[in-house]
């Protein structure tokens, strides 16, 4: 029979491997219909990839396709681009996007960022589809991009979990501690009657 202490230990381990494990549901809301351009020939067709949170990496995701047919339009990492900015009352400031295939969804390109603060962004997508020049903007406000909000709740966030996955840790180290030292006393106590 296992021990208190291997117990706790297996104990443990089940909560570490738990807080390694995304909660479904807990990094993505569902989102409204992307946003919908046609640029020539070509439909452009822009979201995030979950809902956009203070400081929590999102992605700008680019679908394009042909308009008739529906064809995805692969291999443009090279021939567009994404210009962005953050606008807080009077400031703007640029905001690095790297824009990359996305894996496995031929003509879908995802740009990954952090949203540094609450307000407007505007994503420029600029270059050429095929020959065909593309110079669109999204905005966040009402009819466009969702707006950046504030976590209601950053206890489902990886950190989060491991926090508390540590804290439990610290707890159990405690009561074996506690379990050890009295069980002790009580063999010395036992053994001077």
């Amino acid at each position: 029979m296992p021990s208190f202490g291997g117990r706790a230990a297996a104990v443990l381990l089940a909560l570490l491997a738990l807080a390694s494990i995304s909660l479904p549901g807990a990094s993505a809301k569902e989102q409204g219909p992307p946003i919908r351009r046609v640029v020539g020939e070509y439909e452009v067709l822009v979201s995030y990839s979950r809902e956009p949170l203070l400081e929590v990496s999102n992605a700008l995701l680019i679908e394009v396709r042909e308009v008739s047919g529906g064809a995805p339009v692969a291999n443009l990492e090279s021939s567009i681009s994404v210009l962005a900015t953050a606008q807080r009352e009077d400031v703007t400031r640029p905001l690095p996007v790297l824009l990359r295939p996305r894996a496995g969804e031929p003509g879908s390109y995802e740009g990954v960022f952090v949203p540094p603060v609450i307000g407007r962004y505007e994503f420029r997508v600029l270059g050429d589809i095929r020959g065909t020049p593309i110079d669109e903007k999204f905005i966040s406000d009402p009819g466009g991009l969702p707006d950046i909000k504030v976590a209601d709740s950053d206890f489902t966030s990886r950190g989060a979990l491991i926090a508390i996955v540590l804290l439990v840790a610290f707890l159990v180290g405690l009561a074996v501690i506690a379990v050890y030292q009295v069980s002790k006393r009580r063999q010395r106590t036992q053994a001077k009657v």
